[in-house]
């Protein structure tokens, strides 16, 4: 994730250097929640 208003700068770092990296522009708070908070927490099982 990084600020939308970063993404222009996206052009100085080379392809090899961004690889394979998903790199998402979020220009406010509840898109970073939506894309961290994607995947549903698994519950812990302790161990008897």
């Amino acid at each position: 994730l990084i600020p939308k208003d970063n993404e222009r700068d996206l052009k100085e770092i080379s392809d090899n250097v961004k690889g394979d990296l998903k790199i998402q522009p979020v220009q406010w708070i509840d898109e970073v929640l939506k894309v961290a908070l994607e995947r549903t927490p698994e519950a812990v099982v302790k161990a008897p």
